[in-house]
């Protein structure tokens, strides 16, 4: 709750916006309005606006760039560049063009025997690379193709579509898919795509990471990160799924990167745990909610983690995600949650129940979830199954209840390498200090029996306990190992690890822990729960954004009404100071923070 020195400064900031409110507003889907920090600054003067070249070619993503301020939206056949006024700079023509979501491959790479139509391109996708100054903008057109345009003017950079990996996803809804970019200042950047497949699991991965070299016409563009028979940079729905239940799909509501991680939230209906179908209508489904993670760095796809998130107030769940925001939380907030200013905090704004999410209740909540409270919950999950307890609990992909599987760390009794490459030791219990070269591959393994005697003698293979499978890409500790012992095969050299006896100690999974070839991917049946901030059961909320005044955080909420609310978000409570003079006629979908003082929606 705030003190009364605190309320004091929030009734000082409501005095003082009776005397300096102003502002200007922007129809349809935009309206700029000043000093987010103060509680009524949009009242009812004559606006400025501005109109799309056909008013249904409506807006359907806006991103800002954190240095110039300029504002890029992408919309029904367009991408615009507007100034921080919101003037426009530069138009993109993006459609409409003769398509047909039935043409794989599109129409531009071979002729396609569908009937085509004059077809609208409805922005999917809009993202800013900072790290080489330019816009991805995908669209739904030819099953989902991405355009890089230049930052200043919209120049077409590239429009790959000549490879299976160009194509995103041709469902033509918005707001189904997200992106993350991961930039690497110096090297290629990452591309962490989340999609709705609309049933085509066989032609789209629900999510994958993709290569953003920095020469815009490398060959490279957009492949996976790795894509081999065994293991790949992306997840497929299986149509065994599909099966099962007829309108299965995730859509990917919000994404966002913090620390080692990159994050996805998700809406999907619940599979059953048995083989019985659930062929009903989208309607009779239950959905859930999910937070996903994935190391940034994490090729293999090893660290997935999926666990279900929402809030609880008064015994009501509030489980259908509708909105999210990543921000800082302030001095305020940031104690009341036990955390630093520096920390990152999630916004998320939830209907209430599980049912119905594509005509959600109005019946909604605000919540607030620590970044460290969620990384700490994914924690736990993995040290629980690393312990071989429970199972993956991952349905919807892996089809059935798989057990978790326990590891150990062990130490290193002997290891000697034949002709070039590793080092020699001894016959004497040796704890590895060396990390294995990155070089050599060390996915295949032959279990061994663990013995006192020289190397040579440690190749006997006759009282082993069965082949497991190993990790040895750990630096400077104990190596992980799955089972007693192991007989290790590298690229280059062959040689022997054997387990010390009585030294094997549970796996150490500490903060940046990224997985291993078992327990993944994993899932999860316990709730991450967040703190309920304000619940509103007229007006469903359907937007939020946040902004850091003097210390506090002040948040603001959308609604399918059009309406904006504002308030100071104390740790346990949204003290709403009114809601503001704003009316979009239509359902609030963003509310990106323009620069200091402005805001739009």
């Amino acid at each position: 709750m705030l003190d009364d020195t605190s309320k004091g400064h929030l009734q000082h900031m409501q005095s003082l916006t009776k005397e300096q409110s102003k502002g200007q507003n922007l129809l349809p889907g935009l309206e700029l309005c000043e000093d987010p920090v103060l509680p009524t600054v949009c009242s009812e003067h004559s606006f400025t606006t501005f109109h799309p070249e056909r008013r249904e070619w409506a807006f359907n993503h806006l991103t800002v760039h954190k240095s110039t301020g300029a504002l890029y939206i992408g919309a029904v056949n367009r991408v615009y560049k507007l100034s921080g006024n919101l003037t426009l700079q530069v138009s993109h023509d993006t459609g409409p063009e003769d398509d047909n979501k039935a043409c794989y491959p599109p129409l531009i790479v071979q002729p396609c025997s569908e009937p085509l139509v004059s077809t609208n391109n409805i922005n999917k996708l809009l993202l800013i690379d900072y790290s080489q100054n330019r816009l991805l903008a995908c669209g739904s057109l030819y099953q989902g193709v991405c355009k890089l345009l230049r930052l200043d003017d919209l120049f077409i950079l590239v429009e790959p579509s000549h490879k299976k990996e160009h194509y995103l996803s041709s469902v033509n809804q918005t707001g189904t898919m997200y992106g993350v970019i991961v930039p690497s200042y110096g090297r290629d950047g990452t591309l962490f795509i989340g999609t709705a497949v609309d049933g085509k699991q066989d032609y789209f991965p629900t999510i994958s990471s993709r290569k953003l070299p920095r020469d815009p016409e490398s060959s490279a563009m957009l492949d996976y990160e790795l894509h081999t028979d065994f293991v790949s940079s992306l997840i497929k729905i299986p149509s065994d799924t599909l099966a099962l239940v007829s309108h299965f799909d995730i859509y990917y509501i919000y994404g966002f990167a913090s620390g080692n991680f990159v994050y996805f939230l998700t809406v999907q209906p619940e599979t059953p745990e048995n083989s019985m179908s659930s062929s009903g209508p989208s309607n009779d489904l239950f959905y859930t909610s999910r937070i996903v993670r994935l190391c940034k760095d994490d090729h293999k796809f090893h660290s997935y983690v999926s666990l279900p998130i929402g809030c609880i107030q008064n015994r009501v769940e509030y489980r259908l995600l509708q909105a999210a925001y990543l921000g800082k939380p302030g001095r305020v907030l940031a104690a009341s949650l036990n955390i630093s200013t520096q920390d990152d905090v999630l916004f998320a704004v939830f209907s209430k129940g599980q049912k119905q999410y594509h005509h959600p209740p109005d019946d909604s909540a605000l919540c607030v979830f620590s970044i460290r409270d969620i990384n700490a919950r994914i924690k736990e999950r993995m040290q629980s199954c690393y312990q071989g307890e429970g199972n993956l609990e991952l349905n919807w992909l892996l089809g059935k209840d798989v057990p978790c599987t326990k590891a150990e760390a062990v130490k290193i009794l002997q290891r000697e390498a034949d002709g070039k490459g590793l080092w020699s030791v001894g016959d004497e219990e040796h704890e590895s200090e060396r990390r294995i070269h990155p070089s050599y591959s060390a996915w295949h393994f032959e279990a061994i029996e663990a013995q006192q005697g020289s190397p040579e003698q440690s190749r006997n293979t006759s009282a082993c306990l069965p082949s497991s499978t190993a990790n040895l890409e750990s630096e400077f500790g104990p190596e992980i190992l799955a089972g007693e012992c192991s007989r290790w095969s590298l690229k280059h050299p062959k040689g022997v690890m054997a387990k010390a006896k009585g030294s094997s100690h549970p796996v150490p999974i500490d903060d940046s822990f990224c997985g291993l070839d078992i327990n993944q991917p994993l899932g999860g049946s316990q709730l991450v729960t967040g703190h309920t901030l304000y619940t509103e059961s007229r007006d469903r909320m359907t937007a939020v954004t946040s902004y850091v005044y003097n210390g506090y955080c002040v948040a603001f909420v959308g609604t399918k009404s059009g309406r904006l609310k504002k308030g100071l978000v104390d740790g346990d409570e949204f003290l709403a100071t009114s809601a503001l003079g704003v009316t979009v006629s239509e359902k609030v979908f963003e509310i990106p923070v323009v620069a200091k003082g402005s805001f739009c929606v």
